[in-house]
């Protein structure tokens, strides 16, 4: 069993180019990040479960890398996933941590985007923003890093926003490589390019949520079928979502009114200004 294991961590913020973001980190020849890049082992106790040397036997293919790490973004979901952040503290005090967030209105649509589409939800949007805490907690930036802050000193957290990072990605990358200390002078091949977009994504039919129910081992039948199985079962089971949700006025304004103190703090901390993020737009 290898005795590697990870020195940085993706921790979210969930829908904000973290999958973009690791695929080029792992371009980098001194940069190796798990397959899958999320491996939930420190959110989920079933995972968790599995044991210490399980996790490191996802790392067991480093060679050669100074840089070694994983990216799931519900590690930054503290009020969800309670437990993530003392086991993290405890297997791997001394990471370092990367944080990647977006203007947070826009993160809560394309989150709803993805519940819908992996049948974690049937709700309008309206009704997942109000019912589902996720939505709202996962746009508190501020209270996830400060948890972290906590346990890990300021130089050993690097926040990206992603709006730098669509603008200028080779830039970003730079720094990311800086923070990692390897060479800040690799170059990617098209970091411009969309790895991972909500347009195109399809959400289940009525007898699709059926055979979730009622078939047991769904999804690990569905995670060990090959890629173009998938996506003929995808198109049957499942309808096009064409549309990214709408805000309606009441609901805009409740959620800014749970967020905008949060994200105030937030981007002060970060030298950013208070109205970086319009939040009625």
């Amino acid at each position: 069993m290898s005795n590697l294991k990870p020195n940085f961590l993706v921790i979210g913020a969930p829908k904000c180019a973290t999958t973009a973001l690791s695929m080029h980190l792992r371009r980098h020849p001194e940069i190796f990040v798990s397959h899958p890049k999320e491996t939930f082992f420190f959110c989920y106790d079933e995972v968790y479960s599995k044991g210490w040397d399980w996790y490191l036997s996802l790392f067991k293919d480093v060679d050669s890398e100074r840089a070694i790490g994983e990216a799931t973004t519900l590690y930054s979901s503290i009020r969800a996933f309670p437990q993530a952040l003392p086991r993290i503290v405890k297997h791997l005090p001394d990471a370092k941590i990367i944080y990647m967030v977006r203007h947070p209105m826009q993160r809560i649509q394309s989150n709803y985007v993805e519940f819908l589409s992996q049948g974690l939800t049937q709700l309008n949007f309206k009704e997942a923003v109000h019912e589902i805490p996720h939505f709202i907690d996962a746009s508190c930036y501020h209270r996830q890093l400060e948890a972290y802050r906590k346990h890990y000193p300021k130089e050993r957290i690097n926040v990206i926003f992603y709006r730098d990072y669509k603008k200028n990605p080779e830039k970003v990358l730079q720094e990311c490589f800086e923070f990692l200390d390897v060479d800040p002078t690799f170059v990617v091949d098209n970091p411009s390019e969309k790895i991972y977009q909500s347009k195109g994504k399809r959400r289940d039919l009525p007898i699709t949520n059926l055979i979730r129910r009622k078939m047991p081992g769904f999804l690990t039948i569905r995670n060990v079928m090959p890629n173009w199985t998938r996506t003929i079962v995808q198109k049957a089971l499942k309808r096009e979502i064409k549309a990214k949700p709408n805000w309606d006025r009441e609901t805009r304004e409740w959620v800014i009114s749970q967020i905008q103190s949060d994200i105030e703090s937030f981007l002060h901390t970060q030298g950013k200004p208070v109205g970086y993020w319009d939040l009625n737009q």
